[in-house]
C-alpha cells in the first residue's frame, strides 16, 4: 500500500503504524502532518498566516483523532 499528499499523508502514515497495518510501501509526504503536540517553533510563530497556521493544525488534527482535546500526547500522537 502507498500514501501521498500535502498534510493527510502523514496522518495516514501514521494512523498505519499504530494501528498495526497496513503495511506502507511506499510513502509521498509533501509536507506532512506528523507530530499532534504543535510545539515546533513555526506552529508556536505562525497563527495568523494564510492557508496553513496553528488554529488550523489543531482543527485538523481533532479531526483525525476523534474530538477536540485529543492531541498532546507525550510522544507526539494519540493511539
Amino acid at each position: 500500500m502507498a500514501v501521498g499528499g500535502d498534510s493527510a499523508g502523514g496522518g495516514l502514515a501514521l494512523m498505519a503504524r499504530d494501528r498495526g497495518g497496513p503495511a506502507l510501501r511506499v510513502q509521498y509526504l509533501g509536507v506532512p502532518m506528523s507530530d499532534d503536540r504543535l510545539e515546533t517553533p513555526s506552529m508556536r510563530a505562525f497563527r495568523g498566516t494564510p492557508v496553513w497556521n496553528r488554529p488550523i493544525a489543531e482543527i485538523c488534527w481533532s479531526h483525525y483523532l476523534g474530538g477536540e482535546g485529543r492531541r498532546g500526547g507525550p510522544d507526539g500522537r494519540r493511539a
